[in-house]
């Protein structure tokens, strides 16, 4: 689910309504902990200064500058998602088109899992697909039950041995068999797109495929999302960047008091302040690539 589709919902006063709205009732004691977009909001305001200053931004444009926001935090940061598995049943409709359509929330695609020798999807007592358990081939798993038979059987198991190193190699060769007799599903996910094309391999119509993804985390239902320090801190710098580009077009803004806001300064503070945090992420936060690795 897209930023933009998160909020639809929501249209609060920013910016003046924000000084005349009453602070609610807070139940924690010894933080504010924010827990909605609205919530958010204020709280980014007041970072720039507001009451004190009145910050001259329109709902519109928050609303824009908090879903870039919570784009980024939401794409680039590992805290953001959470590993799923689901069960997804082959239509006529995915048969026609060729394709699967992918729920809008998942990021990516890790794996395609299917019945058979060394599959992941589990059958109950009536030969159902049990939705609830997911497993990489492991040893509760129906199928590999003749396998399990057949270690035990030739005395490779911990008993047979009375020996842990023979153990340990024995289990690593087992690996390797299951992971040679293991026939994956190739596939190509296109996220923009929310589609998964199968490459090695055609379904018909009730299949069942699993699907182990990643999926973004949903701020209506995950209100932890807005206590993240990235996202309030990359927020408030891009609703900086949008006042000081409002107040930019007309050059030295008088204030109450007396004093003189320049839009220049402000937007080339909060750009430099935008541009370090992206570079401290990158270093931080984000996932590590994979090392490689040259004779």
């Amino acid at each position: 689910m897209t930023p933009s589709l998160f909020f639809c919902k929501y249209s609060v006063g920013i910016g003046k309504n924000i000084m005349a709205r009453k602070p609610a009732e807070k139940k924690y004691k010894h933080y504010n902990k924010l827990t909605c977009y609205e919530d958010f909001v204020d709280y980014c305001f007041r970072r720039l200064g507001a009451p004190v200053i009145n910050i001259e931004i329109t709902p519109e444009q928050a609303f824009d500058r908090i879903s870039d926001a919570l784009q980024y935090f939401l794409e680039y940061d590992l805290e953001s998602v959470s590993e799923t598995f689901f069960l997804h049943k082959i239509s006529s409709e995915d048969v026609k088109n060729g394709y699967l359509t992918i729920p809008m929330d998942v990021l990516d695609v890790m794996e395609v899992l299917t019945p058979g020798i060394g599959g992941a999807l589990q059958t109950d007592a009536n030969g159902h697909y049990d939705t609830s358990v997911y497993s990489f081939g492991c040893w509760e798993n129906p199928t590999w039950n003749w396998f399990n038979n057949c270690y035990w059987s030739a005395g490779i198991g911990f008993a047979g041995s009375q020996s842990l190193f023979y153990y340990e190699v024995s289990m690593q060769y087992i690996q390797l068999l299951r992971t040679l007799l293991t026939a994956k599903t190739e596939f190509l996910y296109r996220r923009r797109q929310r589609k998964l094309w199968f490459l090695s391999k055609s379904y018909t119509e009730g299949e069942f495929v699993g699907l182990y993804v990643t999926k973004m985390l949903d701020p209506e239902k995950d209100d932890c999302i807005w206590e993240s320090d990235l996202l309030k801190s990359y927020a408030t710098c891009l609703l900086g960047l949008q006042w000081g580009t409002n107040l930019g077009k007309f050059g030295n803004v008088p204030s109450a008091g007396g004093l003189t806001i320049n839009g220049d300064e402000i937007r080339q503070r909060y750009a430099e302040m935008k541009k370090e945090l992206e570079e401290e992420h990158e270093l931080k936060f984000r996932e590590p690539p994979m090392p490689y690795f040259c004779n």
